[in-house]
């Protein structure tokens, strides 16, 4: 439960967007690095859920709050990932948008 100016939320919706996912993979944040010098190709950026599963840009990933504390944390990771194998070296840039909803 997170509590504040007394109203308590049991719940987080946290919903992740992006204008830029690569090119047939709705759920991969495009690499924006790609066609400068020294940018990977071939490379995009999901995000992960705590237990590192998959989260669908555009679908709300529910987090219960499962103490009392009025301090929460809701845990993300991002990992690259190449959906053609042929993936090159170099930097990599990606940005995505988040929106919480407390319930």
């Amino acid at each position: 439960m997170l509590s504040q100016g007394g109203t308590t939320y049991s719940k987080a919706k946290v919903t992740f967007t992006t204008v830029n996912t690569m090119t047939g993979q709705t759920d991969l944040l495009k690499n924006t690095k790609e066609t400068e010098i020294g940018g990977a190709t071939g490379v995009g950026v999901r995000i992960l859920d705590s237990q590192s599963g998959e989260v669908t840009l555009g679908t709300p990933v529910v987090i219960t709050f499962n103490n009392t504390n009025s301090y929460q944390e809701l845990n993300f990771k991002a990992r690259m990932e190449s959906p053609s194998k042929d993936a090159t070296p170099g930097n990599v840039y990606a940005q995505a948008d988040y929106k919480i909803a407390y319930e």
